[in-house]
């Protein structure tokens, strides 16, 4: 912090697991089932360099420079099960991975934060960013992303509302190895089975927009309508609208839940992995609660009718973060 400019290093390995299950009869047993539950691991290694450059107190640019390798691996847990439910063997199998993937970005970013921050989210001001980040090595794109929010303080309620561009643009902007739903949600025609549910929201290019009412319910005299200060909680009723769509799919801005024939203009890579759905908006809404505990962490869980999942109701999850 010495000179204007303020930089900084990191390095950081972070994997991620996931993975599904299959059943079916039993390759070494007459008579049994065969389950097999496929773990599935990503890790993340890079190194980076990042650079700041404020112009105001309010406003900044940004650069970046990062090395990155994506390795995978795949086992499989395999049991075999009598017809009595009796576990009669059980066994680990080392799973086929694709190899490595190794690349480089640069980027740069113009900055602007004017917002005020309650406890649990930001509740006046707003917040940019607009950023360029070419991608090089083993695969190369560019990437945009447009990201503006703007938060209307109208005491003590806030109404708060963001947009958000995201895409891939250039030779592997559609590659899928940079890529919660249950198999019943997909429908089969014929031999073919299609998952729009999933297919929407896969793409190499989205908009986004969420809106959303802050209700500081639990707070201090000062902001908020019950004055308990050692449990901040703010209820937030939203709206969620997204979109993804790829450079051969264009979006269609209509309506539409259920299942959708397949469109004609779809890449041979996009027919494999069986994401060629009609480039739909998918619409939720729902009530979020957010929580400050002991003021180190911001607890949030939401209730949500996801409109574009015909067969589900409600849906409802948590995460610790603050709000947007």
């Amino acid at each position: 912090l010495k000179r204007r400019v303020n930089w900084g290093a990191g390095i950081s390995h972070i994997p991620y697991l996931t993975g599904f299950a299959t059943v079916g009869n039993s390759s070494r047993f007459d008579g049994a089932l065969q389950y097999d539950l496929y773990l599935q691991r990503l890790f993340f290694s890079e190194g980076s360099l990042i650079a700041q450059y404020p112009f105001s107190t309010t406003r900044r640019v940004e650069t970046s420079l990062s090395a990155t390798r994506i390795g995978y691996s795949q086992e499989i847990e395999r049991a075999h099960v009598a017809p009595s439910g009796q576990i009669i063997q059980m066994e680990r199998i080392p799973g086929s991975a694709p190899p490595p993937v190794h690349f480089g970005q640069a980027s740069l970013a113009l900055v602007g934060d004017w917002s005020n921050a309650a406890f649990t989210s930001p509740v006046a001001g707003g917040r940019y960013r607009f950023e360029a980040q070419p991608t090089f090595g083993e695969i190369t794109f560019g990437t945009a992303l447009a990201d503006y929010r703007r938060y209307h303080l109208l005491r003590p309620l806030t109404f708060a509302w963001r947009g958000i561009h995201y895409g891939r643009y250039g030779n592997d902007a559609e590659n899928y190895r940079m890529i919660s739903f249950d198999v019943t949600e997909c429908t089969t025609n014929g031999s073919t089975q299609s998952c729009p549910v999933i297919e929407r929201l896969i793409g190499s290019r989205m908009a986004v927009f969420n809106a959303e009412l802050r209700i500081p319910l639990i707070g201090t005299r000062e902001f908020g309508l019950l004055n308990i200060p050692f449990l901040p909680v703010e209820l937030s009723p939203f709206f969620d609208a997204g979109l993804m769509w790829t450079s051969d799919q264009e979006p269609s801005l209509r309506f539409k839940r259920g299942a959708d024939e397949r469109p004609v203009n779809c890449s041979v890579e996009a027919r494999a992995l069986g994401i060629c759905a009609e480039r739909v908006p998918v619409f939720s809404t729902g009530l979020s609660a957010r929580i400050n505990v002991l003021g180190y962490l911001i607890f949030e869980t939401y209730f949500a009718k996801p409109f574009q999942r015909p067969t589900k109701d409600w849906v409802w999850g948590f995460q610790l973060a603050p709000g947007w």
